[in-house]
């Protein structure tokens, strides 16, 4: 009977993660004047993990012996931004012109390395996003003499 047919589970020997994340935001509302107000919204997100495993595996077999040394590495580095712009301006009680703008970012580089014995393997992964949004509208209120 072998013993690498009794279903022994593979876990690794030694696991790290490394987590490092920033953040920062930016919020203001600022009334220019009776007819003008703005509000700004700006954040910032910046992570980087880390996670490292290494296991060592024998494999014992009738005649023969296999064994083997694996060491991975997985880093992840996603980076977001996203901002926002309201701005409104009434030129009467009735009357107000509204704009909004919104923007946003997500970049993501993710790299994995595995050592198979001597052999190393290489992987490397980026993506990028972008998206923009634009509202612009008029808003009327006729009074009860005008209909």
């Amino acid at each position: 009977m072998d013993i690498a047919s009794s279903g022994i589970p593979m876990i690794e020997e030694n696991r790290t993660v490394f987590n490092n994340t920033h953040a920062a935001s930016l919020n203001l509302l600022q009334n220019f004047s009776k007819k003008l107000n703005m509000k700004f919204n700006i954040s910032v997100t910046g992570d980087k993990n880390t996670q490292t495993s290494q296991k060592h595996t024998e494999l014992f077999f009738n005649k023969d012996t296999i064994a083997y040394f694996e060491s991975n590495d997985w880093i992840t580095k996603p980076k977001t931004a996203e901002g926002q712009i309201e701005a409104e301006y009434y030129f009467s009680d009735k009357s107000r012109l509204k704009y909004i703008g919104k923007g946003a970012t997500n970049v993501s580089n993710e790299a994995s390395h595995l050592l198979f014995n001597s052999d190393r393997i290489t992987q490397n992964l980026s993506s990028k996003v972008l998206s923009v949004s634009n509202q612009l509208s008029y808003t009327f209120r006729p009074s009860s003499k005008m209909l």
